[in-house]
């Protein structure tokens, strides 16, 4: 790979940038991927949410309240032999809310003194409400008589209980795949429609320099935009920080990295800049705003679609970003989400080299 054919070919591609038709896909084919992403993608029902419950006394009692929580079909229990495992496994989010009974429940339980404790997950303030209502609805069937019950309930990694914490650490991944992947969906087919990539071929450049010359030239740009929008976030939410910086950048830079060459095996594969447009709104930009979890939570849809959403980079971009933001620690699985993207990002680089190198044959 010359060095110099890169920076000439990067020469080019920015003084393009300073300058700067399917009717049936888009009548027939788009309605169809719209509905079927929204129809699923938006059920707002979690099921089954699970949860914890630690006796300080196992008797009777703490025997019914485990039945009654899985007698519920919308809630599946687990049993904690005591309170530190119990928080542990919501600390790990193994579950996604934890109970503790006293040892003087049994005695209390008729006095107003009686009291559990509640622990909930609250990194998404809607999810938090959805699994407390489900939580009281199963105990208020069992202690319906009781009137004097008190239960106390705590929100972990979103004391505030803000939605805007929750839908934005995840949502500002569909902004930088938007940014960055419609972007690059250009460039390449671009030359094609000015046929301009004979010309290139007839070069002594490689196709690997004229990938990575445009590689290089819109990973900067998108860097950029990504800059812009964590600013304003910041500026203007004050979202809470709490993981690693170090993981929280290299994903932020290799996701960027993700979603141009995404951006540029597109426009490598389809050749025209109008479909290469519209082919980056639906294969990256919907499926990383519904697909995958920044808006939705992915137990909520059947378990292909569920299947379909591991499979894309941004699920595991917007799962690190919940953790750097609102939960923290986790760094392992940070490290793995980080490994993924970065095979993705190889993938796309080596296919699309490969596309052009065969087209330029």
């Amino acid at each position: 790979m010359n060095i110099n054919h890169i920076k000439l070919l990067l020469i080019k591609e920015y003084k393009q940038i300073l300058k700067d038709k399917s009717i049936l896909v888009i009548a027939f084919v788009l309605p169809f991927i719209l509905i079927f992403i929204y129809g699923y993608g938006m059920n707002m029902d979690i099921k089954p949410i699970k949860v914890g419950l630690s006796c300080d006394l196992v008797d009777n009692n703490c025997n019914e309240i485990f039945n009654s929580l899985n007698g519920s079909s919308y809630i599946k229990a687990f049993q904690f032999y005591s309170f530190i495992d119990n928080d542990e496994a919501l600390k790990k989010h193994d579950i996604d809310a934890s109970i503790h009974i006293p040892s003087d429940f049994s005695k209390s339980i008729y006095d107003s003194n009686s009291s559990i404790l509640i622990n909930i997950n609250g990194v998404s303030s809607q999810e938090a409400q959805t699994i407390l209502a489900y939580i009281q609805g199963s105990l208020s069937s069992l202690f319906d008589n009781v009137n004097a019950l008190k239960v106390t309930t705590k929100l972990r990694f979103n004391a505030q209980n803000n939605s805007t914490w929750f839908i934005l650490s995840g949502q500002v991944i569909g902004v930088i795949t938007l940014i960055a992947s419609f972007m690059s969906a250009l460039t390449i087919s671009r030359e094609w429609d000015r046929k301009t990539i004979d010309g290139l071929a007839a070069t002594k450049a490689k196709a690997s320099e004229i990938v990575m010359a445009k590689l290089i030239a819109y990973y900067i740009l998108s860097l950029m935009g990504t800059i812009i929008c964590y600013i304003l976030i910041e500026g203007l939410f004050q979202l809470p920080f709490r993981g690693n910086y170090i993981l929280f950048i290299l994903t932020i830079l290799m996701y960027v990295f993700v979603s141009v060459t995404l951006g540029l095996l597109i426009s490598a594969m389809v050749k025209n800049q109008f479909l290469a447009s519209e082919y980056a709104v639906i294969i990256s930009t919907l499926p990383a705003l519904l697909l995958s979890g920044a808006l939705f939570d992915l137990r909520s849809v059947p378990d292909f679609i569920y299947y379909i959403a591991k499979c894309l980079p941004p699920t595991y971009a917007v799962e690190s970003m919940r953790i750097s933001y609102l939960s923290g620690d986790m760094s392992l699985t940070l490290i793995i989400n980080l490994l993924i993207l970065l095979m993705y990002s190889l993938f796309f680089l080596f296919l699309t080299i490969y596309l052009v190198k065969k087209a330029c044959k």
